[in-house]
């Protein structure tokens, strides 16, 4: 249509309409509103005119009256047609409560009606329900905006029907008089404990709120899993009791050797093997593996989740579990057993080299001859990832191999190259095919359980010249903005390294301040949006974007090292931490040489280079005679640097 016809047909209409105006109560939409102010009018007419011939959308609120998802000459016969009242103004849709909602079953003609209201603008349905937790202290319900003719004609209201994203997604705690997201694309059942509520629907903000009005009735908690003389039975768990229904306790004692597993649930099976019956009550710990609570995790909160959730896994000892259902976060306190160091005449290396098997005795360590604690074994023609564990001579005359005793990694892949043992079947350490090793000599130490890798490889040094990429620390330290920390990694490689001051913890951020990509995890395992990443005090920390993989190194103490220091290459003296700089410092008496800088007393993490622009594992430094105040900055690559000021 010409814009000369349309003047004319919008001079013919705004001529029969002009003194012509619908409206409707404040609790209903009013169809014809072009301009949103509630009445029909001539004026909506001239707003359609306006942005017809002009493209003027500055009083444009609803322009599309017939429906058809454009703006058209049409959609002024229909707001023509109101003034003249051949159309009655369309008013707000019904809305209904579906499912298991004052005493209620699920059928498509039965639901409980919300009331519509309006205020200051905003549109919404309410409804006082009461739910009875007909599923083990749990209903179920959705919407719809309309009911069929009999309650099993589903169909008739299929594309009435809107509700949760993910079925029977649980609203508990924190989700509480808070907004939650409705959809009509495959709309699911929300989950709700037994009580009292008020349900508030926003149509146009396709939300749901829901507010308690009495507290639910508590649910029932049970730990599955290795504790307390339990073994893994759906029908079997060892009861945690509540005062309040959102704090739940528990003392428990862990198997006397090896590792216990044990996770949550709010239900327990009829029978032994009924796990699909429980699947959708059980909870556990965030990650893609196994959650290994560490003496270090004691005292702190353990972030729990119903979605992909893991079993807990702990060594030897008697603890105190608090349970904040709401929050879904468990508090572990309580001490580990003391390991008693195993005894073996003898103790052998399986994994790479022997393909694992069980049968090949070819890799024995050697008693050292001064310290019969004290073992050690040199390896050669090493190459590519290089994983083992360390097996007792009396595996070998056992009919299952497997069951006898090991000294083992505690998380699987472990490749630092000194630390602690662990007695029982546990990880496998993985010394990478990136530390470019042709031979290890591994030594370690039954009584005290630690060991120590030396080889002629390292961890990749950094180039210092490279162009950087960046991703961005948040968490409890910096308040979850962004500016706990950054890590670096050599231009689209995908693998970062930095340091950080961890207070708790952490995750980290691809763009900084944004969590519109970000990756959490545990044990060592990277999730895009995944956990809290639990971590204390200085730590370096590595993530690798590539193989979703990352690892938390405490440093527990910086020093230098090397013939310019006092202690020369055997004793390194020491700096102090100051958590105000973030810098390591200490005042170092030096004569004319060379030295490094080194963390927690080894070689894996050490420095050197140029000052300005310190390296991992970089050449040695050199130093006049002299006493000077040292500070240490360690950030990132490209952002390691150190100063030596001379003292007064």
């Amino acid at each position: 249509m010409n814009k000369k016809l349309l003047k004319s047909l919008f001079a013919v209409v705004l001529a029969m309409v002009g003194i012509l105006a619908v409206s409707q109560s404040a609790n209903a939409e009013v169809r014809g509103d072009v301009d949103g102010d509630g009445t029909v009018t001539a004026a909506d007419i001239t707003i359609l005119y306006n942005y017809l011939l002009n493209d003027d959308t500055s009083s444009l609120v609803n322009g599309d009256q017939d429906g058809d998802g454009a703006i058209t000459a049409g959609d002024v016969t229909v707001v023509y047609n109101i003034l003249l009242g051949n159309v009655e103004p369309q008013p707000e849709p019904d809305v209904y409560i579906l499912g298991q909602a004052n005493g209620n079953n699920w059928g498509a003609a039965t639901g409980v009606e919300m009331e519509y209201y309006e205020w200051e603008g905003v549109k919404e349905y309410s409804a006082f329900v009461e739910f009875a937790g007909e599923n083990d202290g749990y209903s179920y319900f959705s919407f719809t905006k309309k009911l069929a003719e009999n309650n099993n004609d589903w169909d008739a209201i299929a594309d009435q029907r809107f509700g949760a994203e993910t079925d029977g997604f649980l609203i508990i705690g924190e989700q509480f008089e808070t907004p939650l997201p409705l959809t009509y694309e495959n709309p699911q059942a929300f989950k709700i404990a037994a009580g009292k509520y008020i349900l508030v629907v926003n149509l146009e903000a396709m939300t749901l709120t829901v507010t308690p009005t009495m507290p639910p009735i508590p649910a029932n908690v049970y730990i599955l899993g290795e504790v307390n003389g339990n073994n893994w039975d759906p029908s079997v768990g060892y009861e945690m009791p509540t005062e309040d229904g959102k704090i739940y306790t528990a003392e428990i004692t862990t198997k006397e050797s090896g590792y216990s597993y044990f996770g949550f649930t709010t239900r327990l099976a009829e029978t032994a093997d009924d796990w699909d019956g429980i699947a959708g009550y059980r909870f556990g710990a965030q990650g893609d593996g196994n959650f290994l609570v560490t003496e270090e995790l004691l005292n702190t909160e353990i972030p729990l989740t119903k979605e992909n959730y893991q079993a807990l896994q702990m060594a030897p000892g008697t603890f105190n579990l608090s349970l904040d259902l709401e929050n879904m976060k468990l508090t572990i306190t309580g001490e580990f057993t003391p390991q008693e160091p195993p005894t073996s005449n003898g103790w052998y290396l399986i994994g790479t080299p022997n393909n694992w098997s069980s049968s090949d005795k070819s890799y024995p360590f050697v008693q050292d001859a001064t310290n019969e604690n004290v073992y050690s074994i040199h390896v050669d023609n090493v190459s590519g990832d290089f994983w083992f564990k360390i097996a007792a001579e009396g595996n070998y005359e056992l009919a299952d191999f497997w069951s006898g005793d090991f000294l083992s990694a505690a998380t699987d892949g472990e490749s630092a190259l000194s630390g602690n043992l662990v007695a029982g079947n546990q990880g496998a350490f993985c010394i990478p095919a990136n530390y470019n090793c042709t031979y290890l000599d591994i030594t370690i130490d039954v009584e005290n359980l630690t060991y120590t890798i030396t080889s002629d490889g390292q961890a990749p040094i950094i180039d210092p010249t490279a162009e950087y990429d960046y991703v961005y620390i948040a968490g409890t330290a910096d308040g979850w903005t962004g500016n706990g920390g950054k890590l670096a990694s050599v231009k689209d490689a995908n693998d970062y390294y930095g340091f950080i001051n961890a207070t708790g913890e952490f995750k980290i951020q691809k763009n900084q301040g944004s969590w519109a990509t970000n990756w959490g995890g545990s044990n060592g395992t990277l999730v895009a949006g995944g956990a809290n990443i639990q971590a204390n005090g200085f730590v370096y920390v590595n993530a690798n974007i590539g193989n979703m993989t990352y690892s938390v190194t405490p440093i527990t103490s910086m020093g230098v090292i090397g013939d310019a220091t006092p202690g020369g290459w055997e004793t390194e003296t020491a700096l102090t931490y100051n958590a105000e700089t973030g810098a390591w410092e200490g005042t170092v008496t030096f004569t004319t040489g060379e030295f490094k800088f080194r963390a927690n007393g080894g070689w894996d993490i050490n420095f050197g280079g140029a000052l300005d622009n310190l390296t991992i594992g970089g050449s040695n430094l050199e130093v006049e005679a002299g006493t000077y105040n040292v500070v240490l900055t360690l950030i990132c690559p490209g952002e390691y640097t150190a100063t030596l000021t001379p003292a007064n």
